[in-house]
């Protein structure tokens, strides 16, 4: 090896350390200018519906950005209250729970001495699994703020939003003039892409996070679930991590459910497979279509990827950032290659079939 690949890859290593390095620094303004990009990917339609009755983008957007506002202190004063009371009851009733589950693991498994040898056996399981969760819970917790800090960043989102929408041409042209023109068209196409599929993607997360709550609330209500309003929020926060927060949120229904009956567990484990059975096979593909035709594989790669990045903002953003990157593949990679699809579907049914 030669001297000057030698320093080449001196350097190369050396500016990718740097890259990390400021990138771990910058990671929660990086995803705060993210978010604000898809948000306003999302709501350029309605500035644009606006503009389109002779109502001036800069007023659009900040017609919009009130609305949101309002919308947003409405929940607050409706929701919040309620939930707070519940968080402050679930609180003061867990130790009530966890008793009461106890004792009834604790009669299940007199009718199991074996069991109940064994687990007394490796008693250190049961702390290396609390041990396991804090771990999680702390590495979730991420880039959380406090309640001052998520208001200012909610603010400054919408601010930055009102920016973008209010003038997004030199946004856009400095994008597509960075881009070679023998790439522009195809740059050109991949944004209008993007736009789509994150509008689908808010709008059904919305919807099908509300329909979700409103489900799980109306079941754990008529099973007789304390605190059902608290357990359907975190149903509905749930359905913005895919795959993994709607198993997570199904897990403390299905726990507070058996410290009331191990029958009402039964039934709070039915309902939420049920609910997630349906969203999965009708209101996903009805309110969402083929918008986002994204593999589960990729999905969760994205989630764990983007979990470990960020915590759970970057989980919650792993979706549009999954759509984003297969359109960028498809459209500057896949297409340009012409590739025959009936030999790639062939050799990809051989290779199954091996």
């Amino acid at each position: 090896m030669s001297y000057p690949e030698v320093r080449k890859a001196i350097l190369l290593v050396a500016g990718l350390y740097l890259l990390y390095r400021f990138v771990g620094t910058v990671t929660a303004i990086l995803f705060l200018f993210f978010a604000v990009f898809i948000l306003a990917m999302a709501l350029n339609p309605i500035v644009n519906w606006l503009a389109a009755r002779r109502v001036p983008r800069a007023a659009g957007a900040v017609l919009i950005a009130l609305a949101l506002l309002a919308l947003l202190t409405v929940a607050a004063l409706v929701i919040v209250p309620p939930m707070v009371a519940q968080g402050e009851q679930f609180v003061r009733d867990a130790p009530g729970y966890w008793a009461a589950a106890q004792s009834r693991v604790e009669r299940i498994l007199e009718r199991f001495p074996v069991v109940r040898e064994r687990l007394a056996t490796d008693g250190q399981l049961g702390q290396e699994i609390v041990q396991h969760a804090s771990n999680l819970i702390r590495s979730a917790g991420r880039y959380t703020v406090t309640a001052a800090g998520l208001v200012f960043a909610l603010l400054l989102a919408l601010i930055l939003t009102v920016y973008a929408l209010a003038q997004p041409c030199p946004l856009v042209k400095g994008l597509l003039g960075a881009v070679p023109a023998e790439h522009r068209e195809k740059t050109r196409t991949a944004l209008i892409r993007i736009a789509s599929q994150v509008r689908a993607w808010v709008v059904a997360s919305v919807l099908l996070g509300a329909v979700v709550a409103f489900v799980a609330w109306l079941g754990l209500t008529l099973l007789g679930v304390p605190n059902a309003l608290l357990l359907a929020m975190l149903a509905f926060f749930g359905e913005a991590v895919p795959n993994f927060g709607p198993i997570v949120a199904a897990i403390p229904a299905i726990l507070i459910a058996f410290a009331v009956s191990p029958i009402t567990a039964l039934w709070v484990a039915v309902l939420y497979v049920a609910i997630q059975q349906v969203e999965s096979y009708l209101l996903a593909p009805l309110i969402m279509g083929k918008q986002l035709h994204l593999h589960p594989i990729t999905v969760a790669f994205f989630v764990l990827v983007m979990g470990a990045l960020a915590g759970l903002i970057g989980a919650i953003l792993a979706v549009p950032t999954a759509a984003i990157a297969r359109i960028l593949y498809e459209e500057f990679y896949y297409k340009p290659r012409h590739p025959d699809e009936e030999a790639i579907t062939r050799d990809a049914n051989e290779v199954i079939a091996a």
